[in-house]
């Protein structure tokens, strides 16, 4: 793709010549010409190689290149704008006048601004918004591009010549702040000014800004308005100090009784703001042999001297010539001393050694925890610093400044980054990892690691050191036992990688000895052949293999009560289908079961919705980048309600289980829980089966209570069944269908009210709108609604106007909608006239439109162009909210 200059000429043409006559008879233009007209538009904008995200491929429009040049393009824009295109249609977040800016193609922009777009259009994207000021509109997006003659051009439009001076700053500056060259340009074009007794709130922040960026001629002429000096309490130093400015300006050659003058009227010092300035030894040295106030004295001025010393590229000069005393008060500020240890961590030996002298070391035992969150990612200090001996030395440097007692639970990630050669004169200082973090540790370790540091833990923890077979083996493990952290390790389904399992216990197996109560194994690893590192433990008596007796404990609990589903539960189930939080939000019902209330002879019923989790497919949407897809792995949301007859819905209480619910029991003792079932997340994982106990409440109400390791029906499940693959358990079902277990809703319909779904279809057939009516009323669902139309298409002995008046009456059903199928939308194609598609494609536009392209498709194949046209006009308009 190549962008071509248009010739000066033909610029000229298209901006001044008509390209339509004014007095051309034209067609009347409906809405879905203009909007399939500003789609195109908008798809070969978007097709220019300025604008088509790194590696994402251009989609050019019928009609257009992804080669062509702007000269291409504005002729394209202007057939688009015969047919009705909107010039000021928003796509990632801006109209074609703010993208045509961004990308520097200004002789676009110019055409656009000469055919109606308007300029005080605002972009849409938050994140383009300066602190305190909305997001731009175009000569803001000129500003924060430096498209100083696009500006020039744009402040002459009579939308920006209206404004009042403190409309134009405020439409000018805000958009500057981000960079020091833009707000050096601007004022090297003697854009006016904010005054700061007539907009306090935009003075101020230029003025913060002209001083981070070390500008004494912009921050003089701030000033300068002011008669010599700001009232008090007018300007003061922020609490963030300097923001990120791209760029900079070229250095001032104002002398420093500039910055001198500066300071009187400020009435503060400015070498805190300068200080951020330090970008090199030198330019460090000229500040401090400025002559500038020092801020020792003063509190406020002193920590944003200290914090812009410490973000500097060359603050160490500025911050060693603090007085020692000054700055070690200062330190006892907390945020101060976070940033001074996180900054600290990457200086040169000699500096670092300085910088922990400052601080008592009482006080730095009080930061452990900051210390190892800032140094344990740091460049020179952390785990991954790729110098092991100068990483070595910066640990040893902070080692020295301890003094005894240390805390004595310490945090988890001193595991990870204090170097192990340092751990015993941690230990004899006092400190000890938390039992917790000690057993997550030991089982998350590489065996090389373990084998490392082992030695160490021999001789100095002997108590990890004894309890860490225990903890190593109680993943495989099922049963009490009285080690806190073996029991909550305990076998639960999750991930077991033998290797790494097999080097650890035989390395334990040679040194540290035997598991002090062995427990049984669990199901899932015993096999009959089973794999060596499981094998090992039991050899070396780690795990004990289950008895028979304990194989068969857990069966499926028989429904204890009558399912009778009521009138009332499918006009429920089938008018809305929906289920709302607490907080108020909207899921559809997805899963409905019986369950028994203790003492009822009644079921009551079940009914779960929500998202299941897994992979989620997210476009992030921005002005600058385009639309990024973003692939997290999102947890199951899932929301439950207990129905009871002629009563309506009550919200399951707490933690609502996430896959399908399997009434299970101990055997002959009653209902005693459910199992929810094993869910497939794909490329994020498995998760495992869990166990929750039911707990009716007095008032109707439900909970579910987690049971876990330890209880007495998920002990004895996980003796027989693997937690990862229950359809192969001995003695239940695994997930198969039963009585009591949880069905779709379109299942759970068709097997309960079956005859009322062939009344309905009967009723349809007859076109008996009476019928039809009390059908509706006792409840219709979805799928049925979907069936009927599909069968439509397979009944010969209708005629075509007797197929269209039957399916009139379907599509005109709100509450609920057919569900549109894939395969009941393709049965319409061959007949449905393309004016009866309206409902559907109002139904599907948004929520399904791969739904509609396929049946764009289909009618290309069968030559049906008045559907082709309908669906095409039908797929251009965007679905974004109404602004």
């Amino acid at each position: 793709m190549r962008q071509r200059l248009l010739p000066a000429c033909l610029a000229g043409l298209l901006l001044l010549a008509p390209l339509e006559s004014a007095f051309a008879a034209a067609p009347a233009l409906t809405i879905e010409d203009r909007s399939l007209a500003t789609r195109a538009a908008l798809d070969a904008l978007f097709s220019m190689d300025a604008l088509v995200p790194e590696g994402a491929a251009p989609t050019p429009p019928p009609g257009f290149t992804d080669d062509a040049d702007e000269a291409a393009l504005i002729a394209f824009l202007a057939r688009q704008k015969r047919r009705g295109a909107s010039l000021d249609a928003y796509r990632q977040l801006g109209t074609p006048l703010h993208h045509s800016i961004r990308a520097g193609m200004h002789v676009t922009a110019r055409w656009l601004l000469a055919n109606g777009a308007d300029p005080r259009l605002r972009v849409r994207d938050a994140a383009e918004a300066p602190t305190g000021f909305p997001p731009p509109d175009a000569l803001g997006v000129a500003v924060a591009a430096g498209a100083w003659k696009l500006v020039d051009t744009l402040l002459h439009l009579p939308a920006y010549a209206a404004l009042s001076p403190q409309e134009k700053a405020r439409a000018i500056w805000p958009y500057a702040l981000a960079s020091a060259s833009r707000t050096a340009g601007l004022f090297g074009r003697r854009v006016a000014l904010p005054s700061f007794g007539n907009d306090p709130d935009l003075a101020g922040a230029l003025l913060q800004h002209a001083l981070c960026s070390g500008q004494a001629a912009l921050a003089g002429a701030l000033l300068a308005g002011d008669e010599g000096r700001l009232a008090a309490g007018t300007f003061g130093p922020s609490a963030a100090g300097c923001l990120r400015i791209e760029g900079s300006a070229l250095p001032d050659k104002l002398p420093a009784r500039h910055w001198q003058d500066i300071e009187q009227r400020l009435g503060q010092p400015v070498l805190p703001w300068l200080a951020i300035q330090a970008t090199t030894p030198g330019r460090a040295a000229g500040l401090l042999a400025a002559g500038l106030r020092s801020p020792w004295g003063e509190p406020a001025a002193l920590r944003l001297y200290l914090r812009h010393a410490l973000r500097a590229p060359a603050g160490i000069p500025l911050l060693r010539a603090v007085p020692p005393g000054t700055l070690r008060s200062a330190l006892h500020d907390d945020a101060i001393l976070v940033e001074w240890l996180t900054a600290s961590a990457d200086w040169p030996q000699a500096d670092l050694d300085w910088a922990l002298a400052q601080m008592a070391p009482a006080q730095l035992a009080g930061k452990l925890e900051s210390v190892f969150e800032r140094w344990g990612y740091s460049r020179l200090a952390g785990r991954d610093a790729r110098d092991r001996a100068g990483r070595l030395a910066r640990w040893t440097a902070l080692t020295d400044r301890l003094v005894a007692p240390l805390p004595p639970a310490g945090d988890v990630a001193f595991l990870y980054v204090v170097p192990s050669e340092l751990w015993p004169r941690w230990f004899a200082l006092g400190y000890r990892p938390a039992d917790r973090h000690w057993a997550d540790w030991l089982n998350g370790l590489e065996p090389a690691n373990l084998e490392r540091v082992w030695p160490l833990i021999a001789r100095h923890q002997p108590e990890i050191a004894r309890r860490a077979p225990t903890w190593l083996v109680a993943p495989l493990s099922v049963g009490p036992i009285e080690d806190p952290e073996a029991r909550r390790l305990s076998y639960r389904g999750l991930y077991h990688h033998d290797p790494d399992f097999l080097a650890k216990a035989r390395l334990l197996a040679a040194h540290a000895g035997r598991v002090g109560q062995p427990r049984w194994l669990a199901a899932e690893f015993a096999l009959e052949n089973p794999a060596p590192g499981v094998a090992l433990a039991l050899a070396q008596g780690w795990v004990k293999p289950v008895p028979a007796a304990l194989r068969r404990q857990v069966e499926p609990a028989p429904l204890a009560c009558k399912p009778r589903p009521d009138p009332g539960l499918r006009r429920a189930l089938a008018v809305s289908g929906q289920l709302k939080d607490a907080e108020g939000g909207e899921f559809a019902i997805d899963a409905i079961q019986p369950v028994a209330r203790p003492g009822a002879a009644a079921c009551e019923w079940l009914a779960s919705g929500g998202s299941g989790g897994g992979r989620q497919y997210i476009d992030d949407e921005s002005f600058s980048q385009g639309v990024n897809r973003l692939t997290p792995c999102a947890d199951a949301q899932r929301v439950a309600a207990l129905g009871q007859e002629g009563g309506g819905w009550r919200l399951v209480a707490g933690e609502v289980p996430v896959g399908p619910l399997q009434p299970i029991r101990l055997a002959g003792a009653g209902l005693a829980g459910f199992a929810a079932l094993e869910v497939d997340y794909g490329t994020c994982g498995q998760r495992a089966i869990e166990v929750f106990i039911p707990q009716f409440n007095a008032d109707g109400g439900l909970a579910f209570k987690p049971a876990g390791p330890g209880d007495a029906l998920f002990d004895a499940l996980a003796l027989q069944c693997s937690f990862r693959n229950l359809a192969e358990c001995p003695a239940l079902p695994g997930g198969q269908p039963s009585p009591s277990g949880a069905l779709e809703v379109a299942v759970f319909a068709d097997r309960h009210w079956a005859a009322g779904k062939v009344a309905f279809f009967d009723a349809l057939a007859r076109l008996d709108r009476d019928a039809l009516a009390e059908a509706e009323r006792q409840g219709l669902f979805p799928h049925w609604l979907d069936e009927a139309a599909r069968g439509l298409a397979a009944a010969p002995g209708l005629s075509l106007p007797e197929r269209r008046r039957r399916m009139a009456w379907l599509q005109a059903r709100r509450s609920p909608r057919p569900a549109y199928s894939a395969d009941t939308v393709a049965s319409l194609v061959p007949w449905l006239p393309a004016e009866d598609w309206g409902p559907l494609v109002e139904a599907l536009r948004c929520s399904r439109p791969d739904a509609l392209d396929a049946a764009l498709a289909r009618a290309h194949e069968l030559q049906r162009a008045d559907l082709e046209r309908r669906l095409q006009r039908a797929r251009a308009p965007g679905c974004e909210a109404p602004q």
